[in-house]
């Protein structure tokens, strides 16, 4: 908006002295032209310095939110071994549990069959 403002400056000041009568007049409308210029180009300066600066912002962040994205794929893989994990302790108890059932069982029937033979 500020360019804009400042190439209507220019464009009257260039446009606006046709019926100039002196040199001096014609002198120093090229100097208000010339300094309009250059605060057009420091604009312009300003505004390719801050596109840097976001640039190089967005680039920062886009590289951190991919390190954030590796940190939490590896956390999620820790997380996903240690499921893992307990899945196979939770297998070793159900084999224990289910081997210990079985010794009870079979120790219940030979209680049983001493007992039905004792009172048989």
């Amino acid at each position: 908006m500020a360019t804009e403002q400042l190439q209507q400056r220019v464009s009257r000041l260039e446009g606006g002295y046709e019926h100039v009568a002196t040199k001096a007049d014609v002198a120093e409308v090229k100097v208000e032209v010339a300094e309009v210029r250059a605060d057009i180009a420091k604009m312009e300066s300003r505004i390719a310095e801050f596109e840097g600066n976001i640039n190089s912002r967005f680039s920062d962040m886009e590289a951190k939110a991919a390190e954030s994205r590796s940190e939490v794929n590896s956390r999620f893989a820790k997380i996903e071994a240690k499921f893992a994990e307990v899945d196979a302790k939770i297998a070793q108890l159900e084999n224990r549990i289910f081997l210990r059932l079985g010794g009870v069982g079979i120790a219940l029937t030979g209680v049983l069959i001493a007992a039905i033979r004792f009172l048989g």
